[in-house]
């Protein structure tokens, strides 16, 4: 029988880092002159999000296994 997963998961985690991530950015322009190419910034921003959720789930398949082994 496998064990309760432990700690929040990766999904939540790479998600809330990339609605912070934004709204320090909005957070920023407002403060500073910061100039921000939106159609460059949105894509690269998925991308990364996508990459980690991936990378973070594998990780989290790969320990799961070795604990369950």
């Amino acid at each position: 029988m496998p064990s309760a997963p432990s700690g929040p998961a990766v999904g939540t985690v790479v998600w809330g880092v990339v609605v912070l991530a934004v709204g320090v950015l909005l957070g920023a322009r407002e403060v500073v002159d910061l100039r921000v190419d939106v159609s460059l910034a949105v894509p690269v921003g998925m991308v990364v999000a996508g990459v980690l959720l991936v990378v973070g789930a594998v990780v989290s398949n790969l320990r799961r296994d070795r604990r369950d082994a």
